[in-house]
């Protein structure tokens, strides 16, 4: 049976329609592992934010949800 174990969905339709967010570790950096925070755009495959850190953490991902908002799409982020 040739039936595939994780059937395929179809892509977005829209750009920033769905945002797939996700870490992996790797040895980036000589004898140091890194783990690289990644949002990409499910409609063109585009990556719209990325962090580093020394492990996949909530910062990493506020990380990258900030740089979606800031440099995407353009959100006026005031800090008090």
């Amino acid at each position: 049976d040739e039936q595939d174990e994780h059937p395929r969905r179809p892509k977005s339709k829209y750009a920033g329609e769905m945002i797939q967010m996700d870490a992996s570790s790797f040895h980036w950096i000589e004898k140091e592992v890194w783990h690289l925070h990644v949002a990409i755009d499910d409609a063109d495959g585009k990556i719209v934010g990325a962090y580093f850190d020394y492990q996949e953490t909530l910062k990493g991902y506020y990380n990258v949800l900030h740089q979606i908002l800031v440099i995407c799409l353009n959100v006026n982020i005031h800090y008090t």
